[in-house]
């Protein structure tokens, strides 16, 4: 009974902050962190832009993605939403295609059914590309 309280708290709270309006939840980190659990250390590293390789990051990443509305785990990258979050910041369409390119080449055998580990993948690529083709131009 009690996980399924848990799973349905989890539920509406994705629900509530994914119906959310602004571009980027600051909070979001705070909120996945306690919504998984997640090691206070894990999700100060993660604010500060020092994320670990680690299931725990993995999963954090994911959640992340999926209540800011840039990843689907069908569907891989939300460019519509990551487009609107970059309003026409030069380099997007090069990292567009950097970030394509690269989630391509993930076989989904590197994963298996993690999609936690899956997101994570796909986050690297969107990071390195990020710095390559946007954060150079800022």
């Amino acid at each position: 009974m009690m996980k399924l309280i848990v799973v349905l708290s989890f539920i509406l709270a994705v629900i509530a902050l994914a119906k959310s309006n602004q571009l980027y939840k600051p909070d979001g980190p705070k909120v996945c962190g306690k919504l998984l659990r997640t090691p206070a250390n894990v999700v100060e590293a993660f604010d500060i832009r020092q994320p670990a390789d680690n299931p725990d990051t993995h999963c954090l990443v994911r959640c992340l993605g999926v209540i800011n509305r840039y990843y689907d785990d069908e569907t891989g990258p939300n460019w519509e939403r990551i487009e609107e979050i970059h309003n026409g910041k030069p380099g997007l369409e090069d990292h567009r295609r950097d970030t394509s390119a690269c989630i391509e080449a993930i076989q989904p055998e590197q994963y298996g059914d993690n999609y936690c580990h899956k997101s994570y993948l796909h986050f690297q690529c969107a990071m390195e590309s990020y710095k390559k083709n946007i954060r150079k131009q800022e």
